[in-house]
């Protein structure tokens, strides 16, 4: 027998007299996260605990917001004075509630407490989120230089981004209105 064959024989029988080693086994399937449940969720029918038939009123947003700071004050947009409720809150939580027809119609959400439909926060890069540019526009008057997203489905919640121009905008707030206007 040649010597290469005889390496070889010998490599051959060593292979079949060795323990049989284990399959290693498959890692763990990644389980998918569970929702949060921390934040204030901002949804087309409700700011967190507030929905479209919460009446425009301080005692009313006190309730609901307990250990929040509410106030009333007026803001000037475009030349007319309007009535707001402000709330601020744990997780630099920043509302602006507004109620033309004495029932919450409008509201501008901004700090890291608010989340969106997907978990999305303030901060979120345009490029991160699923939103295409089909689902997006350029904001007008308060939000003139602003990326207004809406998802298929929910009109009443606009994702505000930075400005429609910058390469990749981030996530400012949410602006939301009881109807689908």
């Amino acid at each position: 027998m040649s010597r290469s064959l005889l390496i070889a024989s010998t490599l051959a029988l060593v292979a079949c007299s060795a323990e049989p080693q284990a399959m290693p086994a498959k890692p763990p399937k990644p389980e998918a996260p569970a929702p949060r449940t921390d934040g204030l969720l901002v949804a087309p029918g409700a700011i967190g605990p507030a929905t479209t038939t919460t009446p425009f009123e301080l005692t009313a947003l006190k309730r609901l917001f307990p250990g929040s700071d509410v106030r009333a004050g007026t803001v000037s947009e475009e030349g007319f004075d309007m009535q707001v409720i402000f709330v601020t809150g744990p997780g630099d939580l920043k509302i602006e509630f507004y109620g033309d027809t004495g029932t919450l119609d409008r509201a501008f959400i901004t700090g890291a407490a608010a989340r969106g439909l997907k978990d999305e926060t303030v901060g979120l890069r345009l490029s991160a989120s699923d939103f295409r540019p089909g689902d997006c526009i350029e904001g007008a008057e308060r939000l003139g230089d602003a990326t207004i997203c809406r998802r298929a489905g929910a009109p009443q919640l606009g994702y505000v981004f930075g400005s429609i121009r910058d390469a990749d905008p981030v996530l400012q707030g949410f602006y939301w209105t009881a109807d689908a206007s």
